[in-house]
């Protein structure tokens, strides 16, 4: 089947010499060929992958469900394919994407609050009241803002807060039995984008290491998670977090609007802080901090979605939907700039990831005090995969450089 004369690879090499209106069942061959002779003639999880991005394209792959030692699924773009281990290939329905943006059907158990529109690539992705569909789709990035009319364009004090769907695969959610516990944790090599082999070290942890079991921290984390894993993924801010305003800050000051919009200057200056009080740890909240400031731009909104600091998983998730050539990007600085100033430092439509501030997240390092910061800086190539958890630079520490970034989740 692999090498003979009507083999995979002999096919495969007679296919490759085709026009490039070469049919998506035809690239599945080729990507099975290519997974072949990546593994020397069997196929795993890994080697289908890279087969399969070598076809398509890593923006094609990401939705993409692994399981184990195989089969293995994969969407196009009109049919659902099957790879089975022993290379055969079973197509699947084929369907019509409805556009991205159009209002669909909403699945069972969804909030009165929160409607459903496409993505373009077959999937329900939630929308809730006072938040509208502005562009892009699964492919380039859905964005959408809290202002009504708003533009993928749209620039200064007068636009909308805009977010970003970050779709979550369902391996990638921890249960236990049927309860939701968490979301995978990855560490990424910094040079290649890619994820490395081993786990996190213990020093790394979400929430912290010791929180309270009726801690903040803990309730939100597992109230974060668990509408991850019900809508399928969640929004993060499309730019770092700024002010209302274009003068930039060159100190800490009393607590000002936080807005996601571009050509403003960034909310930077700022401590990771506090949030709320929590009995016996001696906590108390910091107004000025990113974490309270994150929370307090949505927490309770009646329109159905919660706001918080950026969770460690959430950037992850961020990094694996970018993928691993983003992931590794750097975009290095002389000085820092307004939000969404720098046209390569863009990645499915999220700016700001990897030169323009360092920004902090909830993840913990070693302990409650020092917090991680992710992404790149002014001035420095760390790229968008970056994790920076440092006793000496922990959370009282802040300059220019350091800014957040806000996510959201539905109740």
């Amino acid at each position: 089947m692999l090498i003979g004369k009507n083999g995979i690879i002999g096919s495969a090499g007679q296919a490759s010499e085709t026009t490039k209106d070469v049919s998506e069942d035809e690239q599945l061959k080729l990507a099975v060929a290519d997974a072949l002779i990546y593994g020397t003639g069997t196929l795993t999880t890994d080697n289908v992958r890279q087969g399969l991005i070598s076809e398509f394209g890593e923006n094609k792959v990401t939705g993409t469900t692994f399981t184990g030692t195989g089969p293995w699924k994969f969407k196009g773009e009109r049919k659902t394919y099957t790879i089975e281990k022993n290379g055969k290939i079973t197509t699947g329905e084929t369907t019509k994407l409805t556009k991205a943006g159009t209002p669909v059907a909403k699945p069972e158990g969804w909030l009165d609050t929160t409607g459903a529109i496409a993505d373009g690539a077959g999937n329900a992705i939630p929308l809730s009241n006072g938040y509208y569909y502005v562009g892009g789709d699964y492919d380039t990035g859905l964005v959408i803002s809290d202002k009504e009319k708003d533009t993928l364009d749209a620039t200064g004090v007068d636009s909308g807060n805009q977010f970003v769907w970050i779709p979550v695969d369902k391996d990638d959610i921890i249960k236990d039995g049927e309860n939701v516990t968490g979301i995978k944790r990855y560490d990424w090599d910094t040079s290649t984008g890619e994820i490395k082999e081993t786990d996190l070290s213990s020093d790394y942890t979400e929430p912290y290491y010791g929180a309270p079991e009726n801690g903040w921290e803990k309730t939100e984390y597992n109230l974060m998670v668990a509408s991850v894993a019900k809508y399928g993924g969640f929004y993060i801010g499309r730019y770092e977090a700024g002010v209302n305003q274009t003068n930039f800050r060159n100190a800490e000051t009393a607590a000002q609007d936080v807005v996601v919009k571009k050509g403003v200057a960034p909310y930077n200056y700022v401590k990771w802080g506090k949030s709320m009080t929590e009995e016996g740890n001696g906590t108390t909240k910091n107004e000025t901090g990113a974490v309270y400031l994150a929370r307090n731009k949505y927490i309770g909104d009646k329109t159905g979605v919660t706001s918080t600091l950026v969770y460690g998983v959430q950037w992850d998730a961020m990094c694996r939907y970018i993928g691993a050539n983003k992931a590794k990007m750097a975009c290095s600085q002389s000085i820092v700039g307004s939000t969404g100033n720098n046209p390569e430092d863009v990645a499915r439509n999220i700016y700001d990831l990897a030169g323009n501030c360092m920004e902090w997240t909830m993840e913990a390092f070693g302990n409650y005090s020092s917090r991680v910061k992710r992404g790149g800086v002014f001035s420095l190539d760390y790229p968008v995969c970056k994790r920076l958890g440092d006793m000496s630079c922990g959370a009282p520490f802040y300059d220019d450089s350091y800014s957040f970034r806000i996510a959201l989740y539905v109740k």
